[in-house]
């Protein structure tokens, strides 16, 4: 679901909510011509995939964008120590 929402683009809780109950409403559809039973099970798969979408939208900590690669930096007494991983990650920019 994750991979689905970046690859077009979405970022808002409702679209893991859409997404979610598609993937799910799909997964007992596709089940559903191996035992023909499960029909039943289409809408309520799709609100468990809802809920399921609404919960990993709330809860995964998606950054909406990238983290930088160069940090501009106003104050140098607010940067990191020089053997903090992140220095190694990022170049920093002084800027008065």
């Amino acid at each position: 679901m994750h991979h689905i929402a970046r690859a077009m683009g979405r970022r808002r809780a409702r679209h893991y909510v859409a997404i979610g109950a598609a993937i799910a409403f799909a997964c007992v559809l596709l089940l559903a011509f191996v035992v023909p039973l499960l029909t039943v099970l289409l809408v309520p798969a799709a609100f468990c995939g809802a809920v399921m979408g609404a919960l990993y939208g709330r809860f995964a900590g998606i950054e909406p964008l990238p983290l930088p690669e160069v940090v501009i930096a106003t104050d140098p007494k607010t940067l990191v120590g020089a053997d903090n991983p992140s220095r190694h990650q990022h170049g920093v920019i002084l800027s008065n």
